[in-house]
């Protein structure tokens, strides 16, 4: 992969090579207990992101706690939205915590800004992220509205556009030919990454535009030296 400018979000997913044909009929009803708490959780990453833009305006901080809420709101929602219909990378029940877990196939990071710019809260996340709207409209369907007015984000893969449609092939081919297309794969985790990146930013967490660009593969670009992102890894390889 061709190195390029890291973006504080890193999200990555690796996929299980004994994914059931069959189970991912059933994810919807196994997931239940993860929506309803995802629910409420989405309630308070909606109100704390109102409180954190107050805070930005008058002091150029994010308070840390709230920071850390709301990037455990994201990655439980990826963990949830890999084990079922995001991209049905893996049979692992999704642990119910905001934590980091390592053992788990489907993780997500945000790098803590120090400073934030005081001006761009007021127009960042309607203004300046309408052209990436736009785009994850296509990507996520009719629940990008859902998560934008109601803060119902979670449902976001689950009322169709492209992720789920790829999602439901990647899930028929499971069925018939028991295999996940790589190359399928790859774009799967490639659109969820944009999503999670515009969500990021919208959030107010970060000041760095998210770049119009598709990072396939279950890892992170690596980054362009002289940058100051995290570690980045190799992509791993899929069959």
């Amino acid at each position: 992969m061709t190195p390029q400018a890291a973006f504080p979000l890193r999200l990555t997913g690796e996929l299980d090579p004994d994914v059931s044909r069959w189970r991912w009929l059933f994810k919807w009803l196994l997931a239940i207990p993860h929506f309803l708490v995802l629910v409420v959780l989405w309630i308070g990453f909606a109100l704390s992101t109102v409180v954190a833009g107050f805070a930005i305006l008058f002091t150029g901080r994010y308070p840390r706690r709230i920071f850390d809420y709301n990037v455990g709101v994201l990655r439980w929602s990826w963990r949830v939205g890999f084990y079922t219909y995001s991209a049905l990378g893996t049979d692992k029940y999704p642990p119910f915590s905001l934590a980091d877990d390592p053992a788990y196939p489907a993780r997500l990071e945000v790098e803590y800004p120090e400073r934030l710019s005081r001006g761009l809260v007021l127009v960042k996340w309607w203004l300046l992220a309408i052209p990436h709207y736009l785009i994850v409209a296509i990507f996520t369907g009719g629940a990008w509205s859902a998560w934008s007015g109601d803060g119902d984000g979670v449902l976001y893969a689950t009322a169709g556009g492209l992720i789920g449609i790829l999602v439901l092939f990647a899930g028929l081919s499971l069925l018939f030919r028991n295999r996940y297309p790589g190359s399928l794969y790859d774009f799967v985790l490639g659109l969820n990454r944009w999503v999670f990146r515009v969500i990021a930013y919208a959030g107010l967490m970060t000041d760095t535009y998210p770049p119009f660009r598709l990072d396939p593969g279950s890892s992170e670009p690596p980054a362009q030296p002289g940058t100051n992102s995290a570690r980045s890894t190799e992509p791993v390889p899929i069959a």
